[in-house]
């Protein structure tokens, strides 16, 4: 079992990988974006694009969302969608 384990890891970090865009934004940029996104609806589509890729590629950062949010006593902006195996 432990063997199937690490394949499958493996398997998900070469989807990961294949996933990579020629420019990502690094963490601290996806959180800055995420903050203004919250802050001004009116923030950029791609910028929105960029955070939204960013959270489905950084469980780190994803798993920061509902703490972040919970600090603020905000909700999630309407056009966010959480990435697939988040638990937002």
């Amino acid at each position: 079992m432990s063997a199937r384990r690490g394949t499958e890891g493996l398997w998900e970090l070469l989807a990961r990988v294949a996933d990579t865009r020629a420019e990502e934004l690094d963490c601290e940029q996806a959180l800055n974006a995420l903050s203004r996104w919250l802050d001004d609806a009116s923030t950029p589509e791609a910028l929105k694009d960029g955070v939204r890729h960013h959270m489905t590629m950084c469980p780190e950062c994803r798993s920061d969302v509902p703490v972040i949010l919970a600090a603020l006593a905000r909700p999630l902006p309407p056009d966010y969608e959480p990435p697939p195996g988040g638990d937002e």
